[in-house]
């Protein structure tokens, strides 16, 4: 799940409906935006509760220096706890079936015992951008679970759809197949100016990332990352993924080329 702002509020009581537990910019607020975020972090705990074996990663740093050292993440994490994760308590009894996330244990009986949702949901705290989004978690998976995913969801905006589908996907070499898009729109009566999103969309979004799949050489795209990086944290990724390092580290313009453990033509998973 994207990460697009950060809860400040201590109670997280309204959240779902009121700008004020929230640190928005100002083009922002007064649109509904909480109750599209909410529906994200929603969508994304039901799509885990589906698939037994699935981790859950809410993505999204520290990217705000005036809402301080708070990462949004963590911030979605909070709020599927506030809702008690929608419900998905427990285990799905329908969805017993192949669990081989790391870390499950054993009954004494010597039944595997499975986990839910709220045992397979973890952050990713350093994401300043969607593609990053999507790279860093790849990572996170490897760390929790042991292995890289062989399929993966994005939940994030519909009209964003088209920017992780055809070019952060692409970028990455995630085949087709093994990747899915669940895209949520702001309710249909809210404030959110759904047109001015889409029009911003291609024009800010998605031909920068045409020109810079990598999000790194091009001045604009550059500007972003340091600016949503105003705590200059470092990544660990590089030493806790050693087989993306290459990748991490690649600025393009051109299509990453070398080996990816995700890839089957480079053998597969690993």
């Amino acid at each position: 799940v994207a990460g697009h702002a950060v809860v400040l509020a201590e109670s997280l009581d309204d959240v779902e409906i009121a700008d004020s537990p929230w640190y928005l910019e100002s083009y922002q607020r007064g649109r509904d935006l909480p109750q599209a975020l909410v529906h994200h972090i929603r969508s994304g705990v039901e799509a885990a509760a589906a698939d037994a074996r699935s981790l859950l990663v809410f993505s999204g740093g520290q990217t705000r220096a005036s809402a301080g050292p708070r990462d949004e993440g963590s911030s979605y994490y909070r709020i599927a706890e506030h809702f008690g994760w929608w419900g998905h308590i427990n285990v799905e009894q329908t969805q017993l079936s192949d669990l081989r996330l790391r870390g499950s244990s054993t009954s004494r009986a010597g039944q595997e015992e499975f986990l839910p949702v709220v045992a397979r949901a973890v952050t990713e705290d350093f994401a300043s951008d969607s593609f990053q989004n999507l790279l860093f978690s790849l990572c996170r998976f490897k760390e929790v679970v042991g292995h890289y995913p062989n399929k993966v969801t994005v939940v994030g905006f519909t009209f964003k759809k088209h920017r992780f589908v055809s070019l952060h996907r692409s970028a990455l070499r995630i085949p087709s197949d093994h990747f899915s898009y669940i895209g949520v729109q702001p309710p249909e009566h809210s404030r959110f100016n759904l047109k001015e999103a889409e029009e911003g969309e291609w024009t800010a979004a998605v031909k920068s990332f045409q020109v810079d799949p990598y999000g790194c050489f091009t001045p604009e795209l550059q500007a972003k990352r340091l600016q949503r990086n105003p705590f200059h944290r470092t990544t660990p990724y590089p030493l806790s993924c050693p087989e993306m390092k290459s990748l991490l580290a690649w600025c393009g313009p051109g299509i990453f080329a070398d080996s990816l453990p995700w890839d089957p033509r480079d053998g597969g998973r690993s």
